[in-house]
């Protein structure tokens, strides 16, 4: 079962490949949106996370990381990726959007 329920209007990009941009509709998607910011997450801190980093970065898409939002099988790799990359936390997110 699910946590995670799809609410109409949500995106839905199906991805091959660690980068969620690479041959995917999302940079499109997030162009007819207006998205110039997202914040990533995910399980796979050293592969699809830092890959989708980048590839929002090649795409002119402002992007960072939510802390404590990552992880990794690799030890060390979830702590790599918030000293190598621009990283926002919970109650900044919530500050933001009050």
């Amino acid at each position: 079962m699910s946590l995670i329920k799809r609410e109409p209007g949500d995106l839905l990009v199906t991805k091959s490949f660690a980068n969620a941009f690479h041959q995917t509709t999302l940079a499109s998607q997030l162009k007819a949106l207006k998205v110039s910011f997202l914040i990533l997450c995910g399980q796979a801190a050293d592969q699809c996370v830092v890959f989708s980093y980048n590839g929002a970065q090649e795409q002119g898409v402002s992007a960072t990381v939510l802390q404590d939002g990552v992880i990794s099988p690799q030890p060390g790799r979830a702590d790599m990726l918030f000293r190598d990359r621009t990283v926002i936390s919970y109650p900044v997110i919530k500050a933001l959007l009050s």
